[in-house]
């Protein structure tokens, strides 16, 4: 299409590619690297939680390819990690599985190999967009533009000058399956050189099937129940990004891939990462491979594990990819040989890691997906809105009752998109609304909001989440403390280098009545009486995670300010540190430290209020514990492995008048049994109040702090 490139300079560079992605270079005949692989996946509950890691899979091994042959490739390593479960032997029971995985330790490259690690290992020609459009194939100019942009000139050892140019990728649409990005070409050749895209937009029902156009109602029906139990049930792809290197002047071979993203679902958050990294001995140098003859048998396979009985290694063959490569693999049958590799550097709990070149890595990720990065902007030909109601929709507090509504976003290209949520209480009789506009490069937003809406007070925890409305409904435990606001605002995030949010906001603040009275047990404590007025004001929130391994050091810190003028002025500010640490006989220690103050006139609504599950366990949140100041500690033993542990647990904190901080008197405390599976991310506890309130309280909920 001739629209599609905005220059001739990056026709000319397009038809280049396009012919060198498929062009198979017979002079390139054999090769000997070493390839090393990581997947992380982190699991976090709630948008203000930590994300702990979940699952991480390293392999390493030695691949020697050769053309009309296929692949030797001998495992020298395989590591892995189920923080959340905590269990070795389930660990290292997995290991000679995951060597031996046909997905595992990914061929550097073969003839027909896709270059940019998109829609698939083998290159197709033609443009298939049921998957991933990939901007280099055949009838790509349909669904992208392009543009030339930057140059480099590389000098190589001998004198001589590779030019490098930038084609800049840009979707027609805003849609879950275009990349947006850059790639860098060699201009002589039209090989790629580097990459950086992302998906231009998140992809809907990411954990559940799509029904056709020619699905049945009823089929249809049932993938929209099941799309809004998991709601909003998105796929993100932030960022893939893939580096070459050039090898006795005339082969560009990968040397660094990786790509980012998370899945979000209900109340989850799950990102994942995805690393290789290859490092070439030599080059068409290598000694000749043997012909390789696979056996797919059933026989072959139940086979492969006793070999282990009489050499010390094993045996297995395999093709491999959608080439169906002839691969031999061989595979050390001991477990302490693979999983203490002298391949492996550090600790597998360590982020950090120069194999993977994370600092080049961010780099270019950085220079080619900045906010301008995106898709055209239209109002036509638009992609379907996403429609989003279910539990993630509904809550059920002492204020509005039962409550549900609906969200409708509209993606706009450019990286717009509009947001429209409406929401009804069937016991206050009153509607909510909020109309956004934001822009997103799936790392960084802005949003501008006009909203009329129910809030909490609360530092702490979500009262307005279907868990917390659970224990609302079934316990008379609702542990928000809500006041109404409507008026406008503008928010910031960021979610890349560090979890940054802030919002500037004008609006006016009112009291909230309590209009529903009924639950299965117990009853509610009154609301507070809010103070009315207007607001102009500016909140931060920095949150910040270190440490990945259970039985090591793990932090969590959690920095809030605030400061507003209007019907009256005031500041605060308020700090949460949690650290854990493991102790001998398979015991760990947590400890948790909070404190904050103010200045001004600060109205109730903007108070700290302690007691409840998320503040001082064993005493109830009512009206009667808050302040302009306060200071809250933590502490937990715990033993036993991270899918099941159980603790010993006690919390004291003061919440007052910051002139009385000083001479704040006995403070409120508490103490209890818990018990948390996977890593903390659901937990039971057992409280008994020491002060003021001697009480026992039972409590279950999800994401513990430590």
């Amino acid at each position: 299409m001739a629209t599609a490139f905005l220059d001739e300079t990056a026709r000319e560079l397009f038809t280049r590619a396009k012919v060198a992605r498929i062009t198979q270079d017979s002079s390139m005949q054999s090769y000997d690297a070493k390839v090393r692989q990581r997947i992380s996946v982190r699991a976090g509950i709630g948008k203000a939680g930590p994300e702990r890691l979940a699952y991480r899979g390293e392999t390493a091994a030695r691949v020697q390819w050769q053309r009309n042959v296929g692949a030797r490739i001998q495992v020298t390593g395989t590591r892995m990690v189920l923080p959340i479960l905590g269990v070795p032997k389930v660990e290292k029971d997995a290991i000679q599985d995951i060597a031996d995985d046909n997905e595992m330790i990914p061929i550097p490259y073969f003839p027909g190999s896709e270059t940019l690690w998109i829609g698939g290992s083998v290159a197709r020609t033609e443009v298939d967009d049921n998957g991933i459009v990939n901007p280099l194939a055949t009838g790509a100019e349909a669904y992208y533009t392009y543009q030339t942009g930057d140059s480099v000139q590389l000098r190589l050892p001998d004198g001589k000058v590779v030019r490098l140019r930038e084609l800049a990728v840009r979707p027609r649409t805003p849609k879950g399956n275009l990349a947006v990005g850059s790639l860098w070409f060699d201009v002589a050749t039209g090989q790629l050189v580097r990459a950086a895209y992302r998906l231009a937009a998140a992809t809907p029902n990411a954990m559940s099937a799509v029904p056709n156009d020619s699905a049945t109602r009823s089929a249809k029906i049932a993938a929209f129940m099941v799309n809004s139990l998991f709601a909003p049930n998105v796929g993100e792809i932030s960022s893939i990004a893939i580096e070459y290197g050039l090898y006795q002047g005339k082969f560009w071979l990968p040397r660094l891939q990786s790509a980012e993203g998370a899945i979000r679902a209900l109340f989850a958050c799950v990102p994942i990462k995805y690393e290789n990294s290859f490092t070439y001995a030599s080059v068409n140098a290598s000694p000749p491979l043997g012909a390789i003859q696979v056996d797919t048998s059933k026989a072959a396979a139940d086979s492969s594990m006793t070999q282990c009985r009489n050499s010390p290694t094993r045996v297995v063959t395999q093709y491999k990819s959608d080439a169906r490569i002839p691969t031999v693999l061989i595979i050390p049958c001991n477990d302490s040989t693979l999983m203490y590799s002298k391949d492996f550097v550090g600790s597998i709990y360590d982020d950090e890691d120069a194999i993977f070149d994370s600092k080049s890595r961010e780099q270019l990720v950085g220079a080619a997906l900045g906010m301008r990065a995106q898709a055209a902007f239209s109002l036509s030909n638009l992609p379907k809105p996403r429609v989003q109601v279910g539990p993630s929709m509904m809550r059920y507090n002492r204020v509005e009752g039962f409550s549900t509504g609906l969200l409708l976003e509209q993606q706009l290209g450019g990286g717009f998109a509009s947001t429209a949520i409406a929401r009804y209480g069937f016991s206050d009789d009153k509607p909510n609304g909020e109309i956004a506009i934001a822009r997103t490069n799936l790392t960084r937003t802005w949003s501008l909001n006009g909203y009329s809406r129910l809030n909490a007070a609360n530092d702490w925890g979500a009262p307005l989440s279907f868990g917390s409305s659970l224990s609302a409904l079934l316990y008379g435990r609702d542990e928000g403390f809500y006041f109404r606001s409507s008026g406008v605002e503008l928010q910031w995030n960021s979610t890349r280098f560090l979890r940054l949010d802030w919002r500037a906001y004008t609006e006016h603040q009112s009291r909230a009545v309590q209009n529903a009275t009924f639950t299965v047990g117990g009853a509610f404590v009154p609301n507070i009486a809010a103070y009315r007025g207007r607001f102009t004001g500016l909140t931060t929130r920095w949150l910040k995670s270190s440490g990945n391994d259970p039985r090591g050091l793990r932090t969590f810190t959690d920095v809030r300010l605030e400061g507003a003028i209007g019907d009256s002025a005031f500041a605060r500010g308020a700090v949460d540190f949690t650290m854990s640490h493991a102790l001998p006989r398979k015991l760990s220690a947590s400890l948790a430290l909070s404190t904050g103050s103010s200045v001004g006139d600060m109205p109730i609504q903007r108070h700290w209020f302690l007691g409840g599950l998320q503040t001082i366990r064993g005493q109830n949140a009512d009206t009667t514990q808050h302040g302009n100041a306060f200071w809250m500690t933590r502490a937990e033993l715990s033993a036993g492995p991270s899918v099941f542990r159980s603790s010993l647990f006690g919390d004291f904190g003061w919440t007052g008048d910051r002139s009385s901080i000083s001479r704040a008197g006995r403070p409120l405390s508490g103490v209890g049994l818990g018990f948390a599976a996977f890593d903390g991310l659901v937990r039971f506890d057992v409280s008994r109040g020491i002060h003021p309130r001697k009480q026992t309280r039972v409590d279950f909920y999800l994401n513990r702090r430590f």
